[in-house]
């Protein structure tokens, strides 16, 4: 029984105050992602991934869903 307890899937619903909020917080990270994107000091793999991040930061924002 314990076992199925702390094997259950846990479904999290956010409501609309929890998504304006995390929407908030991602355009602040989105801001200084693009702040340090600038830097030409990352290696190229890191600029790389920074990249992506920010396209995927920048895409859940525009999301209408959220």
């Amino acid at each position: 029984m314990t076992n199925a307890i702390l094997n259950a899937p846990i479904k999290v619903f956010a409501t609309r105050n929890v998504i304006d909020s995390c929407k908030s917080e991602l355009q602040e990270i989105l801001s200084e992602l693009k702040r340090v994107k600038e830097y030409g000091e990352l290696d190229a793999n890191y600029r790389h991934e920074l990249r992506m991040i920010v396209e995927i930061i920048d895409a859940a924002i525009q999301e209408k869903s959220l």
